[in-house]
């Protein structure tokens, strides 16, 4: 697929529209009641959103898929209007768990292209603190058993909250082992370990 109606350039993977995505990982950690939303249209203390950008001239039919922890799978079904954007707040969907990882995959009848936006935010501010948009991953999913993340840091001191996971999915049927090295920078051998995640789970 050629993008600018043939001009050449090769779009990356991740910006062709494909009708099955791997979209993001989530965590949703929000402590306050809903009541402490005191503007009109105030987003949740951690907002999750998921948008899908349907860029062809019929109706997408859509189905997200959220993959837990400790659950079968739960889903949600949607219609896009031709040439149009859907947007979603997953931190208010019942099938959606907060202060649990889950894994966002979709599925639709005509090639889109979706995004997740997670947000937090403080109390007394509209604008968000931290804002992180994952580049999507097109499925379904061949030989891609070899993952490099190539970043990451662990702070020692007390003042901020900080934690570093990582989310691994496994939407096969049957149980995966998964082996984790760590690398890091100023030795030699990092630790290295084995997880096992169940059949249409994640592990984090």
């Amino acid at each position: 697929m050629k993008a600018g109606g043939g001009n050449g350039i090769m779009l990356p993977h991740y910006c062709r529209p494909g009708r099955l995505w791997y979209v993001s990982d989530g965590f949703i950690w929000d402590d306050l009641p809903v009541s402490y939303r005191t503007e009109p249209g105030r987003p949740p203390e951690c907002s999750s959103k998921l948008f899908i950008f349907n860029p062809q001239d019929k109706m997408a039919n859509v189905r997200v898929w959220f993959y837990h922890v400790d659950r079968s799978p739960t889903a949600i079904e949607l219609s896009v209007e031709q040439g149009g954007i859907k947007a979603i707040e997953l931190a208010n969907l019942p099938e959606v768990p907060h202060k649990q990882s889950f894994w966002i995959a979709l599925e639709s009848d005509v090639p889109v292209l979706p995004q997740a936006r997670h947000e937090d935010y403080t109390l007394w501010d509209p604008v968000p603190d931290a804002l992180i948009s994952v580049a999507p991953y097109p499925g379904p999913l061949e030989d891609e058993t070899v993952w490099i993340y190539p970043d990451c840091f662990q702070g020692g001191a007390r003042s901020w909250y900080e934690r570093e996971m990582l989310t691994i999915l496994n939407p096969n049927e049957q149980v995966v082992t998964a082996r984790v090295r760590y690398l890091l920078r100023w030795y030699e051998l990092g630790a290295e370990e084995e997880i096992e995640i169940p059949g249409a789970r994640t592990r984090r």
